[in-house]
């Protein structure tokens, strides 16, 4: 009886006035607040366990002016039966035509190379230019390594590097999707200023 008086309770003030801020920033930026109960993502980030969820999440309004193709929130899954939910969040923009698969393993995120994706092969590790290889462990199916360097020109490898270092970036035919093991506060600037950066 406690358990489900204690489930009917509303937000507390401090969680509504968060809320309505994120989701009024969100709608002040041409996006709208779409939350899934099932990730829609492809992506081999979005898919660590059978039943991710979005929220929350924010996607284009409807078409015509404005940003369109665009989506971000946070992944929020468990890890097992009785895990601990863990939690991702994401930037997906659509391309104009599709790409090589891609996988760009961040290693400033605080992550062990032992978290990659269990599909990720350690022998598919592409080797590229500059200091590049500091900042991204870049991993292709054998078949398209060649292919995705033409992806990679100098131009936006520096263009990572600079804005999203700290990010795990997977290109999937024609979306690409930004992704960083920890939750992003919508209530606050600085989750804003990462999405129009990177975006």
């Amino acid at each position: 009886v406690l358990l489900q008086r204690w489930s009917m309770r509303p937000p507390s003030p401090r969680a509504r006035l968060a809320e309505w801020r994120q989701t009024l920033t969100a709608l002040a930026n041409g996006f709208e607040s779409r939350p899934m109960a099932s990730a829609p993502l492809p992506a081999l980030t979005a898919q660590p366990a059978a039943r991710p969820a979005a929220y929350p999440r924010f996607a284009a309004q409807a078409p015509g002016p404005g940003p369109g193709g665009i989506e971000f929130g946070d992944l929020v899954y468990r890890t097992g039966v009785h895990g601990k939910p863990a939690v991702r969040s994401y930037i997906a923009v659509r391309l104009p035509s599709a790409l090589p698969h891609l996988y760009l393993d961040s290693l400033a995120n605080g992550r062990s190379a032992g978290d990659l994706p269990t599909s990720v092969d350690r022998q598919q590790r592409l080797s590229l230019e500059g200091d590049f290889d500091r900042y991204f462990a870049a991993y292709a199916p054998l078949d398209y390594a060649r292919d995705a360097l033409y992806a990679l020109t100098p131009d936006v490898m520096a263009a990572l590097i600079d804005d999203a270092s700290h990010l795990d970036v997977e290109i999937i035919d024609d979306l690409v999707v930004f992704s960083t093991p920890a939750a992003a506060d919508y209530s606050q600037p600085a989750a804003w200023n990462r999405v129009d950066t990177v975006v």
